[in-house]
């Protein structure tokens, strides 16, 4: 269940859903060389799957997972093997949870980058 309230700060209505006491915000500060990886990223799916990505959208949805959650292998996914490539791209897009910016379903992508190894 859903509840409005006002953000005065922000100038606008805020959804919140009741369970939760506190709302998440998103990290969008990002680094040039990760923000130009997920170009690369966004550009490649386009030429591989022309018309079935929204250039914002999923530019947005790479973005979050990256920041929130789920730290991204970014230069070795915009090498990857075809399968691979849009298995992470697509299953991104699929399971993203736009309110938080974490993935849902168990899904893990293939280059997620894995524990404890450095940026």
């Amino acid at each position: 269940m859903r509840t409005c309230g006002v953000d005065r700060e922000r100038g606008g209505l805020v959804y919140r859903r009741k369970v939760f006491a506190m709302t998440q915000d998103i990290n969008w500060t990002i680094s040039r060389d990760d923000a130009k990886s997920i170009s690369r990223i966004v550009k490649r799916t386009h030429k591989e799957h022309p018309d079935v990505f929204d250039t914002m959208g999923l530019t947005m949805d790479l973005t979050a997972c990256h920041l929130n959650g789920c730290s991204l292998d970014l230069a070795d996914l915009v090498k990857a093997e075809s399968s691979d490539f849009i298995h992470d791209v697509d299953g991104i897009s699929r399971h993203i949870n736009r309110d938080t910016g974490e993935l849902g379903a168990c899904f893990l992508p293939r280059y997620a980058r894995k524990a404890g190894v450095p940026a």
